[in-house]
């Protein structure tokens, strides 16, 4: 599995550039960007170097009481046909595929509401065998800082086991732009995922 592949399966994919929302007057969301056109530019910070990518979201979908939001990465201007999709609920944000693999069954990336203290636990399943299992904890809102700016976010611990091999992971979800931190400790593949930028769809 490839690097930005293992931070994909982790969260929910998380922009260009334009000055960052400020804490104050940042509107309410879902934790997850749902617009077609939204735009996240990120930086995975590896120890020895860093790697930046985009990604859009390319199309939304009412399905079962849900939104299914299809995020494309973006090179050379133009965004792949290959896409990595996330159900979006009241009860919360739940990954159907990641980057074209499909998975059996959607798993639960982040819990809604969020309250301080929650758990939870996912599978993640393909082809009839569970090749990941990540362990949640929700416990609380903090200010974080990265290079798209300040924002007011949600840590959330994750202890994960992917085909015996241990790992930890910790991300910050800010309301309206969805994943803006991560730090993700696993041996010598260990880095730091930020967001750079966003940028709304419709703009």
């Amino acid at each position: 599995m490839s690097r930005c592949l293992a931070a994909g399966v982790i969260l929910a994919a998380v922009g260009s550039a334009g000055s960052a929302p400020q804490l104050k007057d940042r509107p309410a969301g879902d934790y997850f960007p749902t617009t077609v056109g939204d735009r996240w530019v990120i930086e995975l910070q590896y120890k020895t170097h860093s790697v930046s990518y985009t990604e859009v979201v390319t199309a939304v979908e009412k399905k079962d009481g849900a939104r299914v939001v299809s995020v494309g990465r973006e090179e050379d201007g133009k965004v792949g046909p290959v896409t990595s999709d996330v159900r979006v609920t009241d009860r919360g944000l739940f990954r159907t595929s990641l980057l074209g693999t499909e998975y059996d069954e959607p798993y639960c990336i982040l819990k809604l509401p969020l309250k301080a203290g929650e758990s939870w636990t996912s599978q993640v399943k393909s082809d009839g065998a569970v090749t990941s299992t990540f362990k949640y904890k929700a416990i609380q809102e903090e200010t974080v800082e990265v290079p798209a700016g300040k924002f007011k976010a949600f840590r959330i611990e994750v202890e994960i086991d992917s085909r015996g091999q241990a790992a930890k992971s910790v991300i910050w979800y800010d309301a309206r732009v969805g994943a803006v931190k991560m730090e993700h400790e696993a041996g010598d593949s260990s880095y730091v995922r930020v967001l750079k930028s966003f940028r709304p769809g419709g703009k």
